[in-house]
């Protein structure tokens, strides 16, 4: 997925020939930091209250393409883990995020 920016701070994976993607409002930002903390938009989500907090705005937006942005010193396995609750809470359209290559 191309870049986008948004108003958590997250060291983007790189990667060259990366085409630009503008923030939509039909798009939902869920942003994991270095450190595990996940934001969904700028608002900190703890661990315990990430799946009912995601399957709330999705009783409410149903339609909305998900764009995560995970740091690239994380361990795969919880840009997975967030993965899975997405699609757990029924969202269907996901994508993550890169940051073009200079």
């Amino acid at each position: 997925m191309p870049v986008i920016q948004a108003g958590v701070p997250v060291d983007l994976p790189k990667a060259s020939n990366v085409p630009a993607l503008t923030a939509e409002e039909t798009q939902l930002t869920v942003s994991i930091q270095a450190d595990g903390g996940v934001y969904v938009r700028d608002v900190r989500v703890a661990d315990s209250d990430l799946r009912s907090f995601l399957a709330a705005i999705q009783s409410g937006e149903p339609d909305k393409q998900v764009i995560v942005r995970g740091d690239q010193r994380l361990q795969y396995g919880k840009v997975a883990e967030v993965l899975a609750i997405l699609r757990d809470v029924g969202y269907t359209r996901m994508g993550l995020i890169l940051e073009k290559a200079r």
